[in-house]
């Protein structure tokens, strides 16, 4: 036999068998509006982004005013350097501008995949069919990102033909 402990005892005495419903209807409302918090986070992941894009480097940019990232992929910052054979170039410029021209005046849509540890937005986007994460990589603009392997065949594709940061190595920033 389960003997009461003295909080149930006490309990017992202060409700005298009684529920207390006020607490019990307290407990759902809580409940209901955390789970309504959540349905509503779930569907602003859910919901694409659309808008006007102002590329800030050839990995990031903000569409509709919100800062986002492409997703899988890792892009060359927008004053790094590449060495092709002897001479330097500024790929990372290259590469900003090959995302600008992909764009061009067109809206984009993009798909949020998920957060970074820095809580950014990274997302899959695109303009009119053109997925431009995938075309950035093919275009040898941007490398994958070696934990999201998504896009390795456009990647071994531009490596094989030295396209854009694969035309050599990339320097070091500084």
């Amino acid at each position: 036999m389960i003997r009461p402990t003295r909080t149930w005892v006490r309990l017992a005495r202060h409700t005298r068998g009684r529920c207390d419903l006020g607490h019990i209807a307290g407990a759902i409302l809580a409940m209901a509006l955390l789970l309504s918090a959540a349905a509503v986070l779930a569907q602003e992941n859910d919901k694409p982004i659309i808008g006007q894009a102002s590329v800030i480097d050839a990995g990031e940019m903000d569409v509709d005013g919100r800062r986002l990232r492409l997703y899988a992929i890792q892009a060359p910052g927008i004053r790094q350097r590449c060495r092709a054979g002897s001479m330097p170039w500024f790929c990372g410029a290259n590469s900003a501008k090959a995302l600008r021209e992909l764009i061009g005046e067109r809206n984009v849509r993009c798909e949020v995949r998920e957060r970074d540890a820095k809580k950014q937005i990274l997302a899959v986007c695109f303009v009119g069919n053109i997925e431009i994460n995938r075309e950035l990589v093919r275009l040898g603009m941007a490398q994958i990102d070696r934990r999201l392997p998504d896009y390795g065949l456009e990647e071994n594709e531009a490596r094989a033909s030295r396209r854009g940061i694969w035309q050599g190595v990339l320097m070091p920033e500084g």
